[in-house]
C-alpha cells in the first residue's frame, strides 16, 4: 500500500497518527510535512525498507515514534536529528546490523528499544547526547558488543540472548 502525498495536509492540529498494520512499503518524503503538532506516530508492522532522510523533518514536537517490525537494514543518521521531545523510540524487529543515528537534542528517553535486530555494535557517537534512558532494550541481537555506557543514567536494561 501507499498513501497519497497530500493525505494529511489539512490536519495541522493532529496529535497522534496510527498507520500500523497497513502493508505500507513506501512513504513519500512530504507526507508528514504539515503535521507540525504531531506527538505520536505509529508506523509499526508495515513493509517499509527505507525512509527518506527528511521524512520527519517538521515533526519537532514528536515524542513517540514506533517503527517496530518493518524491514530496515539501515537507517540514515539524520532521520531523528533535532527531535528534542523524542522520548520513546521503537526500532525493534528489523535487520539492522549497525546503529549510527544522530539523536541530537534527544537527551532523555523513557524507552529506547533496539531488540531483535542483527546488531553487532553500537557506535559511540550514538550515545553522545543521551543523558538518561528509563528502559533500554538490546535483547536478541547478534553477538552485540556494548560500548561504555558510563555517562548515561539507565534505570532498566535488557541485554539477554546476545
Amino acid at each position: 500500500s501507499m498513501i497519497e502525498n497530500d493525505s494529511f495536509n489539512s490536519l495541522i492540529n493532529l496529535k497522534s497518527l496510527k498507520l500500523n498494520d497497513n502493508c505500507l512499503f513506501q512513504l513519500n518524503n512530504q507526507l508528514f510535512q504539515n503535521l507540525i503538532n504531531l506527538k505520536e506516530l505509529y508506523l509499526n508492522d508495515n513493509l517499509l525498507k527505507k525512509l527518506d532522510y527528511n521524512l520527519f523533518q517538521n515533526l519537532n514536537l514528536l515524542e513517540n515514534l514506533d517503527l517496530q517490525s518493518n524491514q530496515f537494514e539501515k537507517l540514515q543518521s539524520v532521520l531523528f536529528e533535532n527531535k528534542p521531545n523524542l522520548r520513546k523510540l521503537n526500532l525493534q524487529k528489523h535487520f539492522l546490523s549497525e546503529i549510527n543515528l544522530n539523536l541530537t537534542l534527544s537527551v532523555k528517553f523513557d524507552s529506547l528499544n533496539l531488540a531483535n535486530n542483527n546488531l553487532k555494535k553500537i557506535v559511540h557517537e550514538f550515545f553522545s547526547t543521551i543523558k538518561q534512558i528509563h528502559t533500554f532494550n538490546l535483547s536478541n541481537n547478534y553477538n552485540l558488543s556494548i560500548i561504555s555506557l558510563k555517562n548515561i543514567e539507565i534505570r532498566s536494561i535488557e541485554v539477554s540472548n546476545n
